[in-house]
């Protein structure tokens, strides 16, 4: 069964559109200083992720290696994007010790994924490879975390609010996504497709 189809590439090939005018959204939000540069490159990586995955099944396909390396950039970027963004809007720091367990934990996430993807599988069977469903479950958490923090100390910033909400909305997608794909062992396709879109 070929994973990946043409709904697939509309779909990511769309999310791709829509995250790069969220990109340029930010852009004058940033010159507007209603919200900090760490968000444009956070959707700028969201932009790329987007048309890799478009890309990916005819002209660039991934190895499940490569796959845990897209995912856990994606994720480590919004993460560090809500912790950022809450001080940008709260005016006071996460708390020293949250901000660096999170960030120590997502870097023992993405090492573990690393170690328990397999460098010598193929590309015809990334999308039921369980260590990165794995790994994608426990990023989407922390990203979470990261949300709530920025949507608790931010209580007056609108743009935060609809960020905190969006960003939650779409880590809350990938929740559902990856743990389905642990329960049953392998990846519904059609949520798949339909995550090109929600991101």
């Amino acid at each position: 069964m070929q994973p990946l189809d043409h709904l697939t590439f509309i779909s990511y090939a769309g999310g791709a559109a829509l995250n790069f005018c969220v990109l340029i959204v930010g852009l004058l939000l940033t010159i507007r200083k209603q919200i900090n540069a760490s968000f444009l490159l956070a959707s700028l990586v969201t932009t790329l992720w987007c048309a890799i995955y478009a890309l990916s099944p005819q002209f660039l396909p991934l190895t499940p290696f490569e796959m845990l390396a897209t995912e856990s950039a994606r994720y480590g970027l919004w993460l560090y994007c809500m912790l950022s963004t809450t001080r940008f809007h709260s005016g006071k720091r996460v708390p020293r010790n949250l901000y660096l367990s999170l960030l120590m934990i997502w870097a023992l996430v993405l090492f573990s994924g690393m170690f328990s993807v397999s460098h010598d599988s193929g590309t015809g069977d990334w999308l039921d490879n369980m260590p990165i469903a794995w790994n994608s479950l426990l990023m989407a958490i922390l990203c979470i975390v990261g949300v709530e923090q920025l949507f608790r100390n931010a209580p007056h910033a609108r743009v935060a609010k609809v960020l905190s909400i969006a960003v939650g909305a779409n880590m809350a997608f990938d929740l559902y996504l990856f743990a389905q794909s642990l329960i049953m062992q392998r990846t519904a396709i059609e949520l798949w497709n339909a995550r090109g879109l929600v991101s």
